[in-house]
């Protein structure tokens, strides 16, 4: 997980794709991991950037998990895919967890050109809920 504090700090990535034989991969991704429950997190006193990312959320896991959580304001979430490109298997032990791309906490937080794609809401077979982006702040801006 990624966690950012302090004021005016940045994420960057990119997103190019590259093509090894028949495999297309991208740079500057962060992929899931069964037992981290938010990929990227940014507090303190705001007006962070995240910007030309991959966020992979893990499809194996039964703990709630979060792409990017925003709990400071005035942050920019820019040209990002985050999602969950799977499936659950229905046949694991455990429930799999629910899921949220984005949860914006602060006030005046802006998500723009982003991909967001959770995976199938379970909650018929599970009880569990997923959710593309859930805002809790005031003033928040998707675009």
């Amino acid at each position: 997980a990624i966690v950012v504090v302090g004021e005016s700090n940045s994420v960057l990535g990119r997103q190019t794709k590259q093509t090894s034989g028949e495999r297309t991969g991208a740079r500057g991704g962060i992929c899931g991991s069964p037992v981290t429950r938010i990929k990227i997190l940014l507090q303190g006193s705001g007006n962070h950037t995240v910007r030309d990312l991959i966020v992979v959320l893990s499809d194996d896991s039964s703990l709630d998990q979060v792409g990017v959580q925003m709990e400071s304001s005035g942050n920019t979430v820019d040209n990002c895919d985050i999602g969950s490109p799977f499936t659950p298997n229905p046949m694991l032990d455990s429930d799999p967890g629910n899921q949220v791309g984005v949860e914006m906490k602060g006030d005046n937080n802006v998500l723009s050109n982003n991909y967001i794609s959770v995976r199938k809401d379970l909650a018929d077979n599970y009880g569990t809920k997923t959710i593309g982006v859930r805002s809790f702040g005031n003033d928040c801006l998707l675009i």
